[in-house]
């Protein structure tokens, strides 16, 4: 599916939502495993920072409920801040936050087979829920060890976030 066909969907269903992709991805042409870092600017900015830096490694999607009143223009300066040239997808999507049920930020979701089709669709995919802010790294390996159901591609995510470690 095309970047034009992923646009055309989200306009079918109905959404209205500003994208900030620092890198272009490919929309998935088929249903694909998904780990959401649910966020807001009312949060620390060192967990912000370390969750992009370590969110680059494995395609974290970073959520944002909304922007803060005031200047739009000033808002997404800040986030381009935060990324500090990081490719990191940063959007803006409430009804990710309804879907899962996020009431309380960090809370970081690993979503298992989402159709880029209908990633809105209700009921919500087989997920698990992390609240706090603590590392992308504990999350992941607590849920590789608490659920041996999700650890395969649990531990897709915690290659990616290891690959390089030892060479910086």
């Amino acid at each position: 599916m095309g970047d034009e066909q992923c646009l055309n969907c989200l306009r079918g269903l109905g959404i209205i939502g500003l994208c900030l992709v620092a890198l272009l991805l490919p929309c998935p042409a088929q249903a694909a495993d998904r780990l959401y870092y649910f966020w807001s600017f009312s949060m620390p900015e060192e967990s912000i920072k370390a969750a992009f830096a370590d969110g680059e490694k494995i395609e974290l999607v970073a959520v944002l409920r909304g922007l803060p009143e005031g200047s739009t223009k000033a808002s997404l300066l800040r986030i381009k801040q935060l990324l500090g040239g990081r490719k990191v997808e940063v959007v803006i999507d409430p009804l990710l936050f309804k879907l899962y049920g996020i009431t309380a930020v960090p809370t970081m979701v690993y979503a298992e087979g989402i159709n880029p089709s209908c990633e809105h669709c209700e009921p919500a995919p087989r997920h698990w829920k992390a609240m706090g802010d603590v590392s992308l790294e504990v999350v992941l390996e607590n849920l590789a060890r608490s659920d041996p159901s999700a650890s395969g591609g649990v531990e897709q995510y915690l290659k990616k976030l290891h690959k390089g470690f030892y060479l910086k």
